[in-house]
């Protein structure tokens, strides 16, 4: 009887081969794992971070900016976004 140890080896082992053969025999896997081999060795996950961090500091500005934008066109003199009743 194995250990639960071995089994689990001996199950990425054949999960690898198969990983292999599939590869050699369709493209699409092949480039797939190609992809993720490359981010792996490049840190995308580093790299995923940082594009994440300078999209969220340009659309901050960006966003305060247009709702000053459409607050300033809302406070044109004459026009009120809700007519007000004389009290």
């Amino acid at each position: 009887m194995t250990s639960g140890r071995e089994r689990a080896n001996q199950l990425v082992e054949r999960a690898a081969e198969l990983l292999e053969d599939l590869r050699q025999r369709i493209t699409a896997i092949d480039i797939a794992v190609r992809v993720h081999e490359r981010d792996k060795n490049a840190a995308g996950t580093l790299l995923g971070s940082a594009l994440a961090l300078r999209l969220f500091l340009f659309f901050i500005p960006l966003l305060l900016f247009s709702v000053g934008v459409a607050g300033s066109w809302a406070d044109i003199p004459g026009s009120t976004p809700f007519p007000l009743k004389p009290a």
